[in-house]
């Protein structure tokens, strides 16, 4: 197992600390919320959404710079988004409005 893997594993888990500052950067979707929820990473990065749960989700920001939609993701599927500009993206489900992640992207 690499060491970028081994990390991605430690903040799906909750385990590691909060950002990683290069490469891919895992968001797990599981039990209809974003593990983590808070995370810190830089421009250049890219975060990889793995659907973990049963059901459909639907991750997008509107933020500013750092829109995205995903459409429907279906249970098992991954999506990376790449990072390219500077800000604190809002990242929500269009399916489950309870689910909320706070991504603080800097250079």
């Amino acid at each position: 197992m690499s060491m970028r893997t081994f990390i991605a594993i430690l903040l799906a888990s909750g385990l590691g600390v909060p950002s990683i500052h290069a490469g891919e950067i895992v968001i797990v979707q599981k039990g209809k919320a974003f593990v983590p929820s808070a995370i810190a990473a830089k421009v250049g990065d890219s975060l990889v959404f793995r659907n973990d749960d049963g059901v459909n989700h639907n991750a997008f920001s509107e933020t500013k710079g750092l829109e995205f939609n995903l459409q429907a993701q279906a249970p098992g599927a991954s999506n990376a988004v790449p990072l390219t500009g500077e800000g604190t993206a809002d990242i929500r489900c269009a399916f489950h409005p309870a689910m909320h992640l706070i991504v603080t992207v800097t250079k």
